[in-house]
C-alpha cells in the first residue's frame, strides 16, 4: 500500500465487491489494529484524505455518508503510548467528516461491538442513522493526524441484506469536490 499522488487512501471491508478501478491506493480492512496502523502509516507519508467503508444496520437499506459518530462502546485508538508524530493526543474532531451530496443519505453513525446483533431499540436509544462496528477507529486515527474522512456505510436493514454494489467512484468524485459538513 502506497500513498497515491492526490493524497487519498481507501480502506474497504473484506467482502465488498469492488475497489477503485484506478487512482487512489486502497487496502482491504484486516483486524482493527492493522487497519488503524495502515491509516497511521499513510498519515506519516502525507496522506490527509481517507475514504473508509463499513457495513452497518439502519432502519432501512441503502448507503449512508457519516456526518458524525458516537462511540459509546469499546476502547479508543487514542489510548496507548503517546506518539507526538501523530498529532495531539485528544484532537478536536469537529470537522473530521466530509459529507458531500450524492446517491446516499447523510447522518450520524454509532459504534457498537457487533452491528449484526443490534436491535431496533438500540438504533432508537442511540438516536443515530446507522450502527457500525468498523470504520470509526480508522476515522479517529485519521482525524488525530489532521485527516478528513468520507465514511461510506452500506446499511442493511434489521430484516434484509443490502446487496447493492458500493458507489465507490461516485464517492471519490464527490470527495474530490471537497465539501465538508
Amino acid at each position: 500500500m502506497q500513498a497515491c499522488e492526490d493524497g487519498l487512501l481507501v480502506v474497504l471491508p473484506r467482502g465488498w465487491d469492488r475497489r477503485p478501478e484506478e487512482g487512489p491506493s486502497s487496502v482491504l480492512r484486516g483486524d482493527r489494529e492493522s487497519s488503524a496502523e495502515a491509516v497511521r502509516a499513510a498519515l506519516q507519508r502525507g496522506v490527509r484524505r481517507f475514504l473508509i467503508g463499513a457495513d452497518g444496520v439502519a432502519r432501512r437499506r441503502g448507503w449512508l455518508i457519516a456526518t458524525d459518530h458516537v462511540a459509546f462502546f469499546g476502547d479508543s485508538p487514542l489510548v496507548g503510548p503517546e506518539r507526538d508524530d501523530l498529532g495531539p493526543r485528544f484532537p478536536s474532531l469537529t470537522r473530521l467528516y466530509a459529507a458531500p451530496e450524492g446517491p446516499w443519505r447523510r447522518g450520524t453513525v454509532g459504534r457498537v461491538p457487533d452491528w449484526r446483533a443490534s436491535t431496533r431499540a438500540e438504533l432508537g436509544a442511540m438516536r443515530v442513522s446507522a450502527l457500525v462496528s468498523e470504520g470509526i477507529d480508522e476515522a479517529i486515527v485519521a482525524g488525530r493526524g489532521g485527516g478528513t474522512v468520507l465514511l461510506l456505510v452500506r446499511c442493511h436493514s434489521l430484516t434484509a441484506w443490502n446487496g447493492t454494489s458500493p458507489p465507490i467512484e461516485e464517492a471519490l468524485r464527490a470527495f474530490a469536490g471537497g465539501e465538508k459538513t
